[in-house]
């Protein structure tokens, strides 16, 4: 911008004409000058700034008309507006501080940033996914469905992606359905993906209408497959853990019923010494009063033959 007006606008060299720029050809009509019969022409883009994709699928200009934007997939949603001068990585976290997450995705959505989008998803509280999800517009289900994937595949925090993905095709389930061509889409991509298949599934129904259903198709199918795979670890883990606490417990039964066992045959043995401790000491008792009684039996038999003895001298006498 200058003080003369936009340099866009400004001719530099006298080839630079409105004249040059003008399409070849004109208006009968207007030439005449005759009123009521000039027709209005289309605005001229004049630009000096074009970008291309790496792709070359897409190219753009800064033009005197505004930002231009050409591509060949006709699916492409794009939104200049979307690009303001507040959209800036500064704002992203700004926006993550005063805990707006829906504001803060938005942002890393319209800056196509796949780090600030995955950092976005994972700070939102567990409790406030399914609010987030719901407030996301449908234009921009295709990316955070991709993030998603891409964060499953390598992340640990499994389950709060899956309630990321529930969460979303729980709000925008017919949205996707459309989108993703319809029934034969949607049970296209949950085939064979079980209950976690289905929920990426879902998501085929209603992206194609806000974005591509080829891309959104493919994005789905990449959700499936990660999910699946997913799928199948924990399975075989579970299985094999529960087998683990099987066993585990059968282990802990076995020795309780040994330690049981063991204490009744020391019971057993106990009650048997006791037994025997009783016949001993009686067959004492008895041995002992027999020999007293034998002891007693001699000893009148002594003080009879004194007895005798003495009555005999007595009777001498």
């Amino acid at each position: 911008m200058t003080d003369a007006g936009p340099l866009q606008l400004i001719a530099h060299e006298d080839a630079d004409s409105d004249d040059e720029l003008l399409p070849a050809g004109g208006d009968p009509a207007a030439a005449a000058d005759v009123p009521g019969t000039a027709n209005r022409k289309r605005a001229v883009a004049r630009t000096r700034a074009l970008a291309l994709s790496p792709t070359g699928a897409t190219w753009a200009a800064a033009t005197t008309e505004g930002l231009l934007l050409y591509a060949l997939d006709a699916g492409l949603n794009f939104d200049p507006t979307d690009l303001t001068e507040s959209l800036t990585p500064q704002a992203f976290h700004a926006a993550l501080a005063g805990r707006a997450y829906v504001r803060a995705l938005l942002i890393a959505l319209r800056l196509g940033d796949p780090a600030l989008l995955r950092h976005g998803l994972m700070s939102v509280p567990p409790g406030q996914v399914a609010t987030a999800a719901g407030q996301l517009p449908p234009l921009f289900l295709q990316g955070v469905l991709g993030c998603v994937a891409e964060c499953l595949d390598d992340s640990p925090h499994m389950e709060y992606l899956l309630g990321w993905v529930k969460a979303l095709l729980v709000a925008h389930g017919p949205a996707l359905s459309a989108a993703a061509g319809g029934g034969t889409a949607l049970r296209a991509a949950i085939a064979g993906g079980g209950e976690a298949g289905a929920a990426a599934g879902a998501a085929a129904g209603r992206a194609g209408a806000a974005g591509g259903g080829a891309d959104l198709a493919a994005t789905l199918r990449a959700l499936r497959q990660v999910v699946t795979r997913l799928h199948k670890d924990l399975s075989s883990t579970a299985e094999g853990n529960v087998y683990l606490l099987d066993y585990i417990v059968s282990a802990g039964q076995l020795q309780q019923q040994r330690r049981k066992a063991g204490e009744q045959q020391e019971q057993a043995n106990g009650d048997g010494v006791a037994v025997a401790m009783q016949v001993d000491a009686a067959a004492a008792d008895e041995e002992g009063a027999a020999v007293a009684a034998e002891q007693a039996g001699k000893l009148k038999k002594k003080k009879k033959q004194k007895k005798q003895k003495k009555q005999k001298k007595q009777a001498v006498q």
